[in-house]
């Protein structure tokens, strides 16, 4: 795992990581409306939805999201 601060590449590619659709994203442990995906800051995850933040990412998903297979 890696740690907060992470750089502004960093940010940009957790963030493709949390949009990509064929992953499963990083999400707020707390129960609420809204959504719980996490947005990825400079400073670490925060949730839109209520104050909660996590400063750790897995170095996996550093680099974005893995290529969608194709299927035939």
């Amino acid at each position: 795992m890696l740690e907060a601060p992470w750089t502004e590449q960093q940010v940009e590619n957790l963030n493709r990581w949390q949009a990509a659709g064929h992953v499963h994203e990083y999400t707020c442990p707390n129960e609420h409306e809204g959504s719980r995906v996490l947005e990825a800051r400079t400073d670490g995850w925060h949730c839109p939805g209520c104050p909660y933040t996590q400063t750790w990412a897995y170095e996996s998903t550093m680099n974005g999201p893995p290529p969608l297979q194709f299927r035939m």
